[in-house]
């Protein structure tokens, strides 16, 4: 884009004093094949092939001159003395000329905002509170896609405490020690005694959310 401007910026000094002849010479390859385009979105480019039409009123690429493309930092004396004079820009207090953004970085400020706005949702929201102890994090990701795993971040499924909220049945686990929650069912239903015991020798040290990371479990 310091390109694109720097060219239509040398475009304004030639219509100004109304050079006929006139070359544009650029290091940068992208901005003169913008120009070359035929299918253009960006406003800036557009503006300067018509300011270019315009003012010669032909074929821009014959009539205009030369738009020519040069290899960067090869002593040609021109080149230089840009380079010299964007390294005195850059130490200026003051910003000069403003880009307007470019639609990815409108999309990346959005998705951002939204990151944030989901993270401070989630965090203050009592509804996920099950799903957060295990996954506090909000993320665009994808983390897991299972059937069973989900019912374990959601709290919902086959767990009695669920089924007897939803639908009013018997919140007992089948073992009728304790209500089914998930971490009894998980570390405490003696029905389920025979599965830990392919579990690590100190599972009992570590939480649910640790576990849900080892692939067997």
């Amino acid at each position: 884009m310091a390109e694109v401007v720097a060219i239509r910026q040398a475009l304004k000094y030639i219509v100004e004093r109304q050079l006929r002849q006139a070359k544009i010479i650029s290091y940068s390859r992208s901005a003169p094949m913008s120009l070359a385009s035929v299918h253009e979105r960006r406003v800036i480019i557009n503006e300067i092939k018509d300011n270019i039409r315009e003012y010669l009123g032909d074929i821009w690429i014959r009539a205009f001159g030369q738009l020519i493309w040069i290899r960067a930092h090869r002593g040609f004396e021109g080149n230089e003395r840009a380079d010299q004079l964007a390294k005195m820009a850059s130490t200026k207090d003051h910003v000069d000329f403003s880009f307007c953004p470019f639609r990815i970085q409108i999309k990346n400020v959005a998705r951002k905002e939204i990151l944030e706005a989901w993270q401070q949702r989630f965090s203050g929201s009592s509804d996920a509170s099950r799903t957060y102890s295990l996954l506090s994090k909000a993320d665009y990701k994808r983390i897991y896609g299972d059937f069973f795993l989900n019912q374990v971040f959601m709290g919902h499924g086959v767990f009695p405490c669920y089924q007897a909220c939803l639908f009013g049945k018997d919140p007992q686990c089948p073992c009728r020690s304790a209500d089914g929650s998930i971490f009894h069912v998980f570390f405490e239903c003696q029905k389920l005694t025979h599965l830990r015991q392919s579990w690590p020798r100190n599972w009992q040290g570590k939480e649910l959310k640790d576990l849900l990371k080892i692939e067997f479990f």
